[in-house]
């Protein structure tokens, strides 16, 4: 393992979760759930799964747990079967040609309206808007959220072919099929709990941007790797750059985001370790901050570590702490 020194600080004063059962009101494609929990991503269909799925995607909460197979969180079979089968109206010339187009509750996507999309995706709303605990960060303007839940119901939905229909759904939604008009050759195929995963995936809990967002440790670990020996001749670019554009000058702006690129590696290997200097360990140094206030900072937290970053976002870090010195 690398040990890094900061030098800044010496005066410084996995979750599986088991459904009960067959949840009672899925909707469409529960069986298409594989045993990691996910569906077919690039819709092609699949044999059917086993009934018992690894929700790694949900929190260990048994409040999560029982909004997954409560029943009333889903819109009867009938209803999500039938106005997932939306096939939407082509736009005329003038409303393909107008860019701010639009109709009274129909959705637009690809030159087409969808009318029964959007009743959908309003009632899904309608069901997650009442579970602020399960969706804390589910917003309140409906028109954004719904047009969200449409996107999503357009792009999971399987086109599948009638003879096909028995392999993938769950049987109580055959009646629909065969009741339907035989000359339909295929009907659009979703089930409701994957639509609900992506509720959960992106309304539960923090997002990715939340996430991202700098902490104190983060700008230590940064600071702790740009001054390890192997950056040492890169910092009078870096504080350069930061003060003038030197434009022409060796391309220091080029050179600027090579290290930062270099940072990034550094900062997401787990098997570099920021070392704290001595100062920091001893017992007055933890009676001054206190012990809880103390153990807080830890620049090799692996879990922020683990967290997707990209190369700016360690420029960003850089110029937040220089213009806090």
């Amino acid at each position: 393992m690398d040990n890094i020194s900061t030098g800044l600080l010496d005066d410084f004063n996995e979750v599986h979760l088991t459904p009960i059962g067959r949840p009672p009101a899925l909707g469409l494609g529960v069986d298409q759930i594989a045993n990691d929990g996910s569906s077919s991503s690039n819709n092609s269909l699949s044999t059917p799964a086993s009934q018992t799925a690894n929700y790694s995607f949900l929190s260990s909460t048994d409040s999560t747990n029982a909004f997954l197979v409560d029943p009333s969180n889903y819109l009867s079979q009938e209803s999500f079967f039938q106005l997932v089968q939306d096939r939407g109206i082509p736009m005329n010339p003038e409303e393909k040609n107008n860019s701010k187009s639009t109709k009274r509750r129909h959705y637009k996507s690809t030159d087409t309206w969808y009318k029964d999309i959007h009743e959908l995706g309003a009632n899904l709303y309608d069901l997650y808007i009442k579970q602020s605990a399960i969706f804390p960060n589910l917003g309140k303007n409906k028109s954004i959220q719904v047009r969200k839940i449409c996107k999503w119901l357009l792009q999971k939905r399987l086109w599948v072919a009638r003879a096909d229909i028995h392999r993938i759904v769950d049987p109580t939604v055959l009646p629909f099929v065969q009741t339907s008009n035989p000359e339909i050759s295929h009907f659009y195929i979703l089930g409701q709990i994957d639509v609900l995963k992506m509720a959960i995936g992106d309304w539960c809990g923090e997002t990715l941007k939340d996430k991202q967002k700098p902490t104190d440790n983060d700008r230590i670990r940064v600071m702790g790797i740009l001054f390890q020996e192997d950056f040492r001749e890169d910092i009078s670019l870096l504080l350069d750059t930061a003060r003038s554009n030197r434009e022409g000058v060796d391309n220091p702006r080029m050179q600027q985001r090579s290290i930062y690129h270099r940072v990034l590696n550094q900062f997401i290997d787990p098997d570099v370790i920021i070392e704290h200097p001595p100062s920091w360990i001893r017992d007055i140094t933890k009676e001054k901050i206190g012990q809880l206030e103390w153990s807080k900072y830890n620049p090799n937290d692996k879990a922020r570590i683990a967290i997707p970053r990209t190369s700016k976002q360690m420029t960003h870090i850089y110029l937040q702490v220089m213009s806090d010195l």
